[in-house]
């Protein structure tokens, strides 16, 4: 606790949480953070709010990254990133008028999507060789989930299914204690675990891939089929193609219709694509997010 709080103390980073005090309370150390507004959770649960524009996702991954590039850079690790766990300094909205296919219609926009990333009670300092559970299921890193040794990739994984989650207003994986199923459903939104990836989990112990070329995660086993597994995996997107969908769509809003349209964005496919790549030595680094074509064209910072 102590270390941690040596760095909080010192935190004068504008994307994370401001750092009041720190203490015991019923015999418990205790760190005190600044209040600030609704969660990410609450915006995504906002229908009025639905779709946030493309401009305020790209301000909120930026921040978020750069808070993670801070943690990084003084050796920690958030390990719970997720919408819960990132709030707006100001939550107020405004409504303005657009005009599209000869028809005005109101919007309910963010006036700021200015946010701090919060909660560092789970966090870790990396150099020690840790393997146990941390993180919330939907936004956890397959390592964790395959009980292997995990660092800073971990935050990476969990701020691509963030991202993801803020474009098209879906989690991209959704929560599961099998662990059969959870790597299936990776496989299924991310794409197949590369052969030299298999290779390597496999002289770690793992055996939970088939001998398919590439290798395929080994479901259904007999127990899905009675436990629902087998739809709820058939049921999740890839994400390469659920924005593929999306960026044949152009840009706007229909909301009597509750239709969703975003811009076309390879680069952020890209972006996607390095941060939740399944073999975390491959991941992208928080240095290297932050300087993302995709996340430096944020403009409403």
């Amino acid at each position: 606790m102590e270390s941690l709080k040596d760095v909080v103390t010192h935190i004068t980073h504008s994307h994370l949480a401001t750092f009041i005090a720190g203490g015991r309370l019923d015999k418990k150390n205790c760190l005190i953070f600044a209040a600030y507004g609704d969660s990410l959770r609450q915006v995504l649960g906002n229908r009025a709010l639905m779709p946030l524009p493309v401009n305020q996702v790209k301000a909120i991954a930026y921040q978020v990254a750069s808070g993670v590039q801070f943690l990084h850079t003084h050796k920690l690790i958030h390990t719970n990133i997720k919408p819960e766990n990132i709030v707006l300094v100001d939550g107020s909205t405004s409504e303005i008028t657009t005009f599209g296919n000869q028809t005005f219609r109101q919007r309910v926009l963010l006036r700021s999507p200015i946010v701090r990333l919060v909660d560092y009670e789970h966090s870790e300092f990396t150099g020690v060789l840790r393997s146990y559970e941390v993180g919330t299921c939907e936004y956890r890193a397959p390592e964790v989930t395959l009980g292997l040794p995990w660092s800073q990739p971990i935050d990476i994984f969990s701020l691509g299914c963030v991202i993801y989650e803020l474009y098209t207003g879906s989690r991209l994986l959704h929560a599961t204690k099998d662990i059969l199923e959870r790597l299936a459903t990776i496989e299924r939104a991310i794409g197949p675990f590369s052969e030299t990836h298999v290779h390597e989990l496999r002289k770690q112990g793992v055996s939970l891939f088939g001998r398919d070329i590439p290798p395929r995660v080994s479901f259904p086993a007999a127990h899905h089929a009675s436990e629902g597994a087998i739809p709820r995996v058939a049921r999740t997107v890839s994400f390469t193609v659920s924005l593929g969908r999306l960026c044949h769509s152009g840009v706007g809003f229909n909301r009597a219709r509750g239709e969703q349209t975003y811009i076309k964005s390879k680069s952020l496919r890209h972006l996607l694509s390095r941060c939740l790549n399944p073999n975390s030595e491959e991941r992208a680094v928080a240095s290297s997010v932050v300087k993302h074509p995709y996340i430096c064209s944020a403009t409403h910072l």
